[in-house]
């Protein structure tokens, strides 16, 4: 249940864009997929959502999100 001025963060992953490659230095030909975990965080009141960030990571900095983490700092470097 959302909480009055709460917030919910949740991970996900896909494939990184061309840009997020290139702000990375991640240098692979067109063809080749790179996975990107990254993360929706939704501040929100009463009256419904105010803002959606959303937070990638590089493939390098995370090793493993526990099920149900809610945060970065549930998540472990890598």
């Amino acid at each position: 249940e959302p909480v009055e001025g709460g917030e919910y963060e949740f991970f996900r992953s896909r494939n990184a864009s061309a840009d997020e490659l290139a702000a990375f230095g991640i240098d692979v030909p067109d063809d080749v997929s790179v996975p990107v975990m990254y993360s929706n965080t939704t501040f929100h009141t009463s009256e419904g959502p105010i803002e959606v960030w959303e937070d990638v990571y590089a493939p390098w900095t995370v090793k493993a999100v526990p099920r149900g983490a809610t945060r970065p700092a549930d998540a472990t470097p890598g």
